[in-house]
């Protein structure tokens, strides 16, 4: 179940995560082995696909998954 809550200071928020949140840059920071070097994911190749089905993932699930966003132009930067 995803919450509505939105966490915020001056300049960014944590909102849920959302299938508007999937994009390219989104995507290519899960595939950046570099970014990901202290993760799990960088053992996998990540897609709009893949990224939808884990996002799916949390439907009638106790956790939530979030994103941050510069608040100005609701940019997902994390």
């Amino acid at each position: 179940m995803q919450s509505s809550t939105t966490i915020q200071d001056e300049s960014i928020q944590l909102v849920p995560f959302t299938p508007e949140h999937i994009s390219d840059d989104y995507i290519s920071w899960l595939n950046d082995k570099q970014l990901m070097h202290f993760s799990r994911q960088k053992y996998f190749t990540h897609t709009s696909e893949s990224s939808m089905a884990y996002l799916k993932s949390f439907e009638n699930s106790a956790n939530e998954f979030w994103a941050i966003e510069l608040k100005e132009n609701r940019q997902c930067i994390g």
